[in-house]
């Protein structure tokens, strides 16, 4: 069952502008940037996520909890490395069924690095 990639766009880009937003929140109300970074490691975890399908997909050697350590610290240089990735390899023939899945999660992950950019 392929999935679309709203299902990935959408929620990454709420998560990451309400982090941001609460953070400004914090001016008000001392206690909304805790609601902030419950926020953001959602958005780490997401995206951990779909690093490691794509890890999975195209034989990328690793492990998951560098993947969480790198999306935590260096999002957008994930984001960009997923989107090489999948824009400049194919994935196995394994994975051919799925590598629309796999494509259109790093497309997510590109829509979320174009809203950093902002």
């Amino acid at each position: 069952m392929q999935t679309s990639g709203i299902f990935y766009t959408v929620p990454l880009g709420i998560m990451f502008f309400c982090w941001i937003g609460c953070m400004f929140g914090e001016l008000d109300n001392p206690l909304t940037s805790y609601i902030g970074w419950t926020i953001y490691m959602f958005f780490v975890a997401e995206l951990t996520f779909i690093r490691c399908k794509a890890r999975e997909a195209y034989n990328v050697y690793g492990f998951w909890l560098e993947d969480l350590f790198a999306c935590m610290v260096m999002w957008p240089y994930v984001a960009s490395q997923l989107s090489l990735q999948v824009l400049t390899q194919l994935a196995p023939r394994a994975y051919a069924g799925r590598r629309m899945s796999v494509h259109v999660s790093a497309s997510a992950v590109c829509a979320c690095r174009c809203c950093w950019t902002l």
